[in-house]
């Protein structure tokens, strides 16, 4: 069990080129951090949210590879 939320927090993104977006944020609970991992693309008439996951483990929380902002 992840335990009661108690806060998000944005990690953040990796640009690549000038149709896809990487976002994390993270989702902080009692007992571990969460993060999301959102993907947005653009297609031909705007922006879409092709994928997105959660990841439990520790070193996935923290990606090397995000623009800090």
């Amino acid at each position: 069990m992840v335990g009661e939320q108690i806060g998000d927090e944005y990690l953040g993104k990796k640009v690549v080129g000038d149709s896809l977006i990487r976002f994390v944020y993270l989702k902080k609970t009692e007992n571990l951090p969460l993060s999301w991992i959102f993907v947005i693309y653009r297609n031909g008439d705007g922006w879409v949210i092709p994928n997105f996951q959660y990841q439990r483990e520790r070193g996935k929380s923290f990606p090397r590879d995000y623009d800090a902002e």
